[in-house]
């Protein structure tokens, strides 16, 4: 193998790790907003929670069970937080070992904040394009530091 080729190979698992830490990120935010929804249907505005009964419910269990799926979705949403959290920090710290400050920077507000390019760049005040090179270039830097259940091993050429 090259170093061209190792260094893609790098590059490539180091991406899979990072989109890995991004995913859970978005998946707690979709997670939130499922859960703001079923608020909204579990208890809608309008209502008088403090009389006797609660005639506007097409059925008497209507808002328990609106009320027990809103539960369910409290549930998976901390699961998803917790996940990304746990993920997260230990990304920032391992991120924090690569020297470049530049490059840090970068994989942090994409990978781990969960930053478009667009905001990457106006935060560093470079172009989102430049950003991404610096991304490219950061990532065979990322392999070395990046958990090792991540990084596929590959056999020998002997």
């Amino acid at each position: 193998m090259s170093m061209d080729e190792w260094s893609e190979f790098k590059a490539e698992q180091a991406a899979d790790w990072l989109e890995h830490v991004r995913r859970l990120e978005h998946d707690a935010a979709t997670a939130q907003d499922r859960v703001d929804v079923l608020r909204s249907l579990a208890l809608p505005s309008g209502i008088d929670y403090s009389l006797p009964s609660v005639k506007s419910s097409p059925s008497a269990d209507a808002i328990p069970n609106a009320v027990a799926k809103l539960v369910d979705a409290i549930g998976d949403y901390v699961d998803k937080l917790d996940a990304y959290a746990t993920e997260s920090i230990d990304a920032a710290k391992r991120l924090q070992q690569i020297g470049d400050s530049r490059y840090r920077c970068v994989l942090m507000l994409y990978y781990v904040n969960g930053r478009t390019w667009e905001q990457v760049g106006a935060t560093l005040k470079y172009a989102p394009e430049y950003c991404r090179h610096l991304r490219n270039d950061a990532l065979p830097l990322v392999y070395d530091v990046m958990p090792r259940e991540w990084r596929t091993m590959i056999p020998r050429a002997d």
